[in-house]
């Protein structure tokens, strides 16, 4: 077994066959691509390592922009394990083995198959394992769970740093329709560097949308109407907004200043844009129409000072 920081450069001599080489680059976020992992940068080191190794590019640089490693379906990366079964690559060069996966299970899946297909991984950074002896096979199952420890730690201390947002009284997550998230003017830290704040263009419309259906005189479909006609439409596919979604406004108390979220439930921070009595006989209606949907519910309270 040998274990290496980066692969040393072997010198081939007119016996050896020319190595057919495929290389894969993958930045998760644009962050990456802004702090020295861009995929230009990723693509120029790989080509200088197959320059180093005497080899031929065999396909263009299989690439992933914008794709999470803990998900196996990515483009590149699938075009890039069926291009190696035609069995004629003999090394994949990566910048390190985390562009590869970041799931245990995934990388020790992928790297089985480039075994299989004869398939030597070449990682510019990091460590790496060569052999099938029972050492390699080992160090192999220790560099898949430490590439899938990063995710992990960052999805913690992001729901760590979102459940201290919740507390301090600033919603954590996407706003709700007649909302939206902006940059905070007057930050007073991390914590609420940017907030939910009323989109002044749809939230007369959803305040009216309220108004209406608590008189008794309007369905969800007829309020779903006058919000499609009012220009009131999805905030990403940009289209009328479904029956459900229309029916969880109604339902939804951020609007009167409560917020849900992760089983916990304080007051926000945010501007209100109905009062409670409006969200109440909305809620009236709703039970009274059978459209409610109401059920027993656990409540965490956190107080917002």
């Amino acid at each position: 077994m040998r274990i290496m920081e980066t692969l040393a450069v072997e010198t081939l001599t007119s016996s050896q066959p020319i190595p057919n080489i495929l290389g894969y680059a993958r930045v998760s976020t644009a962050d990456q691509n802004e702090n020295g992992l861009s995929i230009d940068v990723q693509k120029t080191k790989i080509l200088e390592k197959v320059g180093e190794l005497g080899g031929n590019l065999a396909e263009e640089i299989f690439v992933d922009g914008g794709r999470s490693g803990t998900n196996m379906n990515r483009p590149g990366l699938t075009a890039l394990l069926a291009r190696c079964t035609k069995g004629d690559i003999t090394h994949l060069v990566v910048q390190d083995t985390s562009r590869i996966s970041r799931d245990t299970k995934d990388y020790l899946s992928i790297t089985a198959l480039l075994k299989k297909q004869e398939v030597a991984i070449v990682a510019l950074s990091g460590m790496q394992t060569f052999g099938d002896d029972p050492y390699s096979q080992f160090l192999d199952e220790v560099i898949a769970a430490v590439n899938a420890l990063h995710p992990r730690v960052s999805g913690y201390k992001a729901r760590q740093t979102a459940v201290e947002k919740f507390k301090a009284g600033h919603y954590p997550s996407w706003a709700p329709v007649g909302y939206k998230n902006d940059k905070n003017p007057y930050p007073t830290g991390k914590i609420d560097q940017r907030i939910v704040v009323i989109d002044k263009e749809k939230a007369p419309f959803i305040t009216q949308a309220f108004k209406m259906y608590a008189t008794g005189e309007h369905s969800i479909f007829t309020i779903r109407e006058y919000l499609h006609n009012s220009g009131v439409r999805g905030q990403q596919s940009g289209r009328q907004l479904a029956y459900s979604l229309v029916h969880n406004i109604l339902k939804n108390p951020f609007y009167y200043g409560f917020m849900r979220w992760g089983g916990m439930e304080a007051l926000g921070k945010h501007e209100p844009i109905i009062d409670k009595k409006t969200f109440d006989a909305v809620q009236y209606m709703l039970s009274k129409r059978g459209e409610n949907g109401t059920r027993t519910r656990k409540h965490n309270f956190y107080c917002v000072v």
